[in-house]
């Protein structure tokens, strides 16, 4: 059996000191603090009594104002969405979050999650069969925590004109899926600063 060596991190005791001392914390959270890579006071303030003026403006997200554009335009219209979300947590409750606020919007719209076992994870064939035949009405789909790698299932459901807004914080590979608009920090040229928010946070800002 290998053997494996524990490495602790050191820090100096003052910088551990002066922090339990400004927040009022014990020696093992001080540590844990730094653990996480938060060395100033400003830092740890924001870490430990998060407030939306910490939060990062909504605009830097590229194409955040154009999909909440067209989501405006849909509700007016009475243009009828789908929520296609993972059947993760983070997908779960990123569909809770649009369909709670849309529902109170005044807008058509329901949510669909890919059965595990059968149709897998991303964007299933069998929802893009039930499109084909309109036994599922969508004008807008909305996909939540999935799509930014559905290249060819993208093309099939513009295929059929329907207008896709992603929200995604997977990896974005060179080539982008078609879609009228794309939300995800790990675009080359989004501006945001917050590259690992999953897709409830993301959502939670659209």
């Amino acid at each position: 059996m290998k053997k494996v060596k524990l490495k602790v991190n050191e820090y100096n005791q003052k910088d551990i000191d002066d922090i339990s001392k400004k927040f009022n914390l014990s020696d093992i959270s001080s540590r844990i603090l730094l653990n996480r890579n938060l060395r100033t006071f400003d830092e740890i303030e924001e870490f430990l009594d998060p407030d939306y003026k910490y939060f990062e403006s909504a605009e830097n997200y590229k194409d955040l104002q154009k999909g909440a554009d067209r989501i405006l335009e849909a509700v007016k219209n009475s243009e009828h969405m789908v929520v296609y979300g993972d059947y993760d947590v983070d997908g779960v409750t990123s569909i809770c979050q649009f369909i709670i606020l849309l529902k109170k919007a005044g807008a058509s719209i329901e949510y669909y999650v890919p059965e595990r076992e059968t149709e897998g994870y991303g964007i299933s064939s069998d929802f893009i069969e039930l499109l084909k035949n309109d036994s599922i009405k969508a004008d807008l789909i909305i996909t939540v925590d999935c799509g930014i790698a559905e290249i060819e299932k993208m093309r099939e459901i513009s295929s059929l004109n329907k207008d896709v807004i992603i929200l995604d914080h997977h990896q974005c590979k060179e080539e982008l899926p078609e879609a009228y608009a794309i939300i995800n920090p790990k675009q080359k040229d989004c501006p945001s600063k917050n590259k690992h928010l999953c897709a409830s946070g993301l959502s939670f800002k659209f």
